[in-house]
């Protein structure tokens, strides 16, 4: 993970209470739910919040650049296209797909049983090998399907919690 820390910051100077940001990919977001998850577990009174909602919201600012490639879809599928081929990044896990396409579905009004080969096809369509769900993949997300929300749910956790080179240990 990497750190930035505030403008003008030298070595062995005292580091303030929220003055560290991260800078790579979902860790920032990570960080911000984990300190405002602590805030609540904290219990503070409304003036104590109060106190700190400036802070609370500095960890929401954030520098966007936007360059639309195509549809709202397609800039999706793009986005996990692009976590697949970082080789120094570990694949999205077959839950984070069958997420990304059950949302689709919704956006799509049509019911994801039906959509699910064209969504494969649509996210394939190219020839680089990296940005390719294997057939295991495929067949792992098609499999959630068939589970209920509630297990959906269970195995969701369970993968939240237990990395999957862990997850069988």
């Amino acid at each position: 993970m990497s750190l930035i820390f505030s403008l003008g910051a030298v070595p062995g100077q005292p580091v303030e209470d929220f003055s560290l940001r991260t800078k790579l990919g979902m860790a920032k977001g990570l960080c911000i739910k984990a300190i405002l998850l602590g805030a609540i577990e904290c219990e503070l009174t409304d003036d104590e919040v109060r106190e700190l909602l400036p802070t609370f919201k500095s960890y929401f600012a954030v520098r966007c650049i936007f360059n639309p490639q195509g549809s709202e879809k397609q800039e999706k599928f793009g986005a996990m296209q692009s976590k697949m081929q970082e080789a120094a990044r570990p694949r999205p896990d077959c839950f984070q797909g069958f997420n990304m396409f059950a949302l689709q579905a919704i956006l799509d009004g049509i019911q994801l049983e039906v959509a699910m080969d064209q969504y494969f096809e649509d996210f394939e369509g190219t020839d680089n090998q990296s940005k390719m769900w294997s057939e295991l993949e495929k067949h792992i997300i098609r499999s959630l399907l068939s589970l209920s929300p509630e297990g959906r749910a269970a195995v969701a956790y369970h993968w939240d919690n237990y990395p999957a080179k862990w997850s069988s240990s």
